[in-house]
């Protein structure tokens, strides 16, 4: 009786182990796909700055030449 439990407390402890490593990784997973999503946002910002500036830019130079006429 004593083997049996203590067979069944170890595949209780051995599920719990890797249910634990089940979530761990796929919370790695997670994380991992968060900072590429985080990474692409950045570069399509800096895109998008990019070309408001030269937006901005153009507008200026466009305004500054109907002042000088």
């Amino acid at each position: 009786m004593k083997e049996l439990a203590k067979q069944e407390a170890e595949l209780i402890i051995k599920e719990a182990k890797d249910n634990a490593s089940a979530i761990v990784n796929e919370a790695l997973i997670n994380a991992q796909k968060t900072e590429q999503e985080y990474d692409l946002l950045k570069k399509k910002y800096n895109v998008y700055k990019a070309k408001m500036e030269s937006l901005v830019k153009a507008q200026m130079e466009l305004l500054k030449e109907n002042i000088e006429e």
